[in-house]
């Protein structure tokens, strides 16, 4: 599972006043007369006013924390524009001879994928007494249907199909680990022991530990970026995030009530931020205060980190080089032409940020004073929290896509206030549709989280204080919610006359479609290309 790898199908004029909703900002003039380079497009990011108060509100050093996000965003950046398809390689392929910042376009490719599947589970040599290069041998032939000749035209069909989509160096070492590595753990059969599973807590947790000393090691032989494996190691096993909770002494005065709070530390996405918050959260001399900030989580993985990502690329398209862009290819298709220019300036992002690793196993550790070797009892407290963040993240691998698509189906909604409303009011009102949208999209997430917590006290009552939107009563959003209502009604009325006007032009009875529907107990709707569907009456 990658957080925020989602597109953000919705109109561009709307992602522009999320933009200014944010506040985000770029400094072109840091960039110019020079050529693009990570250290200045870092500091040309301003993560704008929204995520400014949000760190107010955690109590959160500004200038550090934005730092962090940066780092994390332009790691995805660095990430989406080399999640390149076949075609798209193939015609990359094409361009022999050409060169991006000095390096030619096919030694490129050569540095992102795998040439073979042999390379690829040649990996697990990496780790120390584990296989044997026969065992090796035997694994990729189980897998690929792969023979002794390295010839990528012999596998099968199938087996090509899976290599197309497994071929990519970045991120490839988890998943071959956890596959075939976790196995042969001397404490354990697998790496992530789903919680009601565990019997002992303290062996499970040096179990995570030896592993991750085994996997780092293995890692440092990589040559290439392997930011998203030690992203993809903590999101999965939780090491790090438990045992920054288990340094802290007040752990046993926690109330059960405060650990889904903390669990939901998880949705923010950067492992630094993640520490950071659980480091805030652990020195505040109010716990209570915390429960209701729920929503700014909600708020950086839905607006700040997606949209920021979204924001720069596009800045960062603009001001790649003409003679960087410029076709020297042969190609008489204009459709094609257009496609090298797109892929010519993903690569050159990529060589621009490539050497800037995002993650490094133990110098990441080290940064947030953990010892990845030190002994850690895990104490009643810590198994209420270790349990929680496992029902954390389980939600989050299952419905955060959805989570995410429904705010942006909210969002591209918004259009029904644009004849209503201008200027100031009109902000105030986009402002209000955000906060509406976070707190419908996430419903599930946090009444599963009340339940959860309920379920603990043998008790049916769902305090929804405990997971507020921004503080506000629920007096105050039931009015958001009745404010927002009103509009949506508003908007379908207008809606419906333009409809059924365009109906009756085609001479249809909309009256009759009416008797249908009665009569069969149903709502008749129609699906316009692109237009979220619209309820005829």
């Amino acid at each position: 599972m990658n957080l925020h790898n989602l597109k953000i199908d919705i109109d561009e004029n709307l992602k522009e006043r999320v933009y200014k909703y944010a506040g985000f900002g770029f400094s072109n003039n840091l960039l110019s007369g020079q050529e693009l380079n990570y250290k200045s497009v870092f500091e040309a990011i301003d993560l704008g006013t929204e995520f400014k108060r949000i760190c107010r509100d955690f109590e959160l050093d500004t200038d550090v924390a934005a730092g962090y996000i940066k780092k994390y965003t332009l790691h995805l950046i660095t990430k989406d524009v080399i999640n390149l398809k076949y075609p798209s390689k193939k015609i990359l392929m094409k361009l022999k001879g050409q060169e991006i910042k000095g390096q030619k376009i096919t030694d490129i490719l050569d540095e992102i994928f795998f040439k073979i599947p042999r390379d690829l589970f040649d990996q697990l040599s990496y780790i120390d007494g584990f296989f044997t290069p026969d065992q090796i041998n035997q694994k990729l032939e189980n897998e690929y249907d792969w023979n002794s000749n390295d010839d990528e035209s012999t596998l099968t069909p199938e087996s090509r199909e899976k290599w197309e989509n497994n071929k990519k160096k970045v991120g490839s070492f988890y998943p071959l680990y956890v596959k075939y590595a976790s196995r042969k753990s001397r404490l354990a059969q697998s790496l992530v022991k789903p919680f009601n599973k565990i019997t002992d807590f303290d062996k499970e947790f040096l179990n995570k530990q030896i592993h991750f000393t085994r996997f780092v090691k293995a890692l440092e032989q990589a040559e290439f970026d392997t930011s998203q494996d030690v992203w993809s190691f903590e999101y999965n096993t939780f090491l790090f995030m438990l045992q920054k909770i288990g340094t802290y002494k007040n752990i046993d005065e926690l109330d059960k009530e405060y650990f889904p709070v903390v669990a939901s530390f998880l949705f923010v996405g950067d492992i630094r931020l993640k520490l950071s918050l659980i480091d805030a959260f652990f020195k505040n001399s109010s716990w209570s205060y915390f429960k209701n900030k729920q929503s700014e989580l909600f708020q950086i993985s839905f607006i700040i980190v997606p949209f920021l990502k979204e924001f720069i690329t596009n800045k960062l398209m603009e001001l790649i080089p003409e003679s960087v862009i410029k076709s020297k290819s042969s190609l008489d298709n204009d459709q094609n032409e257009m496609k090298i220019v797109d892929l010519k300036k993903k690569l050159y992002i990529y060589q621009t940020f490539k050497n800037e690793k995002c993650y490094c196993g133990e110098s990441l550790a080290s940064e947030f004073g953990i010892n990845t070797k030190n002994e850690l009892t895990v104490t009643e407290e810590l198994k209420v929290a270790w349990k929680q963040i496992e029902h954390a993240s389980g939600t989050i691998n299952m419905n955060f896509n959805s989570f995410f698509q429904k705010f942006l189906n909210h969002l591209a909604e918004f259009d029904s206030f644009l004849d209503s409303y201008n200027g100031e009011e009109l902000t105030l009102t986009f402002k209000s549709w955000i906060e509406v949208g976070i707190y419908e999209a996430t419903q599930e997430y946090r009444d599963t989280l009340v339940k959860n917590k309920n379920s603990s006290n043998h008790s049916e009552t769902k305090d929804m204080s405990d997971l507020n939107f921004k503080g506000k009563s629920d007096e105050e959003l039931k009015k958001l919610w009745v404010y927002a209502e009103d509009n949506r009604q508003m908007h379908q009325k207008k809606l419906n006359k333009i409809i059924g006007y365009e109906l009756g032009k085609l001479g249809i009875d909309v009256n009759k479609i009416k008797e249908i529907s009665k009569k069969y107990n149903c709502s008749i709707t129609i699906e316009p290309t692109n237009v979220i569907n619209k309820t005829i009456w």
